[in-house]
C-alpha cells in the first residue's frame, strides 16, 4: 500500500492480523484471509472496507458482536473517529452473519469492555 499508514490504520491492521498471545484460550476473531481493503475518515466516521473473508466469521451472535465491537472500539480510541461504517468489498451489508446490524455506522460499545 502506497504511503505511510495512519495511526488508526496501523491499530486496525494489528487487530486484524495479530494472533492472540494465548492461543489455547483465545482465538482470533477475524476469519483467515480477512484483509482491510481501504479505510477513510470523513466527518468523524471511519469507513473501513474489508475483504469478503470477514463474512466467514463463525456462526453465532456473540462472535459477530465481539468482532464488530473490536473494530469499532479500536478505531474510536482515536479522537477523530466517532463512528465506524463497516463495508465488505466496497458495499454496505446488513450484517456479517445475520446478527449484528452493520448497515449504518456503529458507535463505541462500552458494555463489552472489561471493567
Amino acid at each position: 500500500k502506497a504511503g505511510a499508514m495512519t495511526a488508526p490504520e496501523i491499530a486496525l491492521d494489528i487487530l486484524v492480523n495479530s494472533s492472540p498471545q494465548d492461543t489455547a484460550k483465545m482465538v482470533s476473531l477475524f476469519p483467515k484471509g480477512t484483509k482491510i481493503r481501504t479505510m477513510k475518515i470523513e466527518d468523524g466516521t471511519a469507513y473501513v472496507d474489508f475483504s469478503k473473508e470477514i463474512t466467514n466469521v463463525p456462526q453465532g451472535s456473540y462472535t459477530e458482536l465481539m468482532l464488530t465491537t473490536a473494530i469499532v472500539n479500536t478505531l474510536t480510541e482515536f479522537p477523530e473517529i466517532k463512528k465506524v461504517q463497516i463495508l465488505v468489498d466496497g458495499k454496505k451489508i446488513a450484517s456479517l452473519k445475520g446478527h449484528t446490524d452493520i448497515l449504518d455506522p456503529l458507535e463505541r460499545n462500552t458494555t463489552l469492555l472489561k471493567k
